[in-house]
């Protein structure tokens, strides 16, 4: 009895066991195998890939340009050293220069060209006489009135002609070719006065007579106000101009006060180049700022001073005398006690 179970409980501890050592071996045999298969697998990937794969080659960059004709090109490393190389055969002299004295001489003279003669004021038209068929230039209309214009004003120049010289009361001769009296007509210088007036009419008269055509003049009477012979201009020394001079210094009722530096702006602004100052000197005088302003008036133009006084100069008439040698003129005093 005791035997039977004693061999029952023997059998069935064996019939326990097996199972696991049966499912031990087949996951040694799993893990084995699959280890092997991946060897496998890798050498024969790795057989495939020598036996396929390509030598190593050099790696270089490509440049990518489009050319003048819209075409593509392709400048890798060996053409840019080309190009280098090149560059440098190009640069580097091919002879070392030891001095200046060896460079070649450069003909620096320049060819002798043969221009046309241009006659400005008949130009309509540019032709070359050595090539007639060559371009023709026209001149614009705008381009034909302005020399037409300096035409007019070269001849007008031209018709001035030759200067001419005059003298009044001894004051030795002026030259030019414009000339502008300026008369004082205050009370003073009537016949009430000083009596210049009348002499100045014979005086005035006389020097005009002698002027040309081609010359001009005027005459600017003053005393608080100014008076001038026909227009406020210069006039042409015509024969009829110079007829109505002494009926115009004449008819210079002489009285009011004086107003010297109005009559002298008046004669500037006509451009002269001669002025004859006619006045007795009387106050106001000029002053600084006065002489200064009509010394920036005159630009080339003579301004020549007679006083006229009875008896020695007096000191009042001192402005005169700096009047004219700031201007290029002249100044003389005249005692009229010295008429006869």
């Amino acid at each position: 009895m005791r035997q039977e179970n004693s061999s029952n409980f023997g059998h069935s501890n064996f019939d326990e066991q097996r199972p696991a050592r049966k499912w031990s071996s087949f996951g040694l045999s799993f893990v084995f195998h699959v280890v092997l298969l991946t060897m496998v697998a890798l050498l024969g990937f790795r057989a495939k890939v020598g036996a396929g794969s390509p030598e190593i080659r050099r790696v270089s960059v490509v440049l990518k340009s489009v050319n003048e004709l819209n075409q593509t090109e392709f400048l890798d490393e060996t053409d840019q050293e080309q190009a280098t190389d090149s560059d440098n055969q190009l640069a580097a002299p091919t002879q070392p220069v030891e001095s200046l004295s060896e460079l070649p001489e450069i003909d620096t003279s320049l060819p002798s060209l043969e221009l046309p003669v241009l006659d400005a004021p008949g130009l309509t038209q540019l032709e070359s006489s050595d090539n007639p068929s060559s371009r023709k230039i026209e001149i614009t209309e705008a381009h034909q009135e302005m020399i037409e214009a300096d035409r007019k004003r070269f001849a007008a120049q031209a018709a001035e002609g030759s200067e001419t010289s005059i003298e009044v009361f001894g004051s030795g001769e002026l030259t030019g070719r414009k000339f502008v009296f300026v008369i004082d007509r205050s009370k003073s210088m009537g016949s009430q006065g000083l009596g210049v007036l009348e002499q100045a009419s014979q005086q005035l008269s006389k020097a005009i007579d002698g002027l040309e055509p081609n010359h001009k003049f005027q005459v600017v009477g003053y005393h608080h106000r100014t008076v001038t012979m026909n227009e406020r201009r210069l006039l042409r020394a015509t024969p009829e101009n110079k007829n109505q001079v002494t009926a115009f210094i004449d008819d210079l009722a002489a009285f009011g006060s004086t107003n010297h530096e109005g009559a002298l702006v008046v004669a500037l602004g006509m451009n002269p180049d001669i002025v004859i100052f006619l006045t007795d000197g009387g106050l106001p005088e000029l002053n600084e700022g006065q002489l200064a302003s009509l010394r920036r008036m005159s630009r080339s133009a003579q301004i020549h001073c007679i006083q006229f006084g009875a008896g020695a100069r007096q000191d009042r008439g001192g402005f005169m005398l700096k009047l004219a040698s700031e201007n290029n003129g002249s100044y003389r005093y005249i005692d009229v006690n010295n008429w006869e």
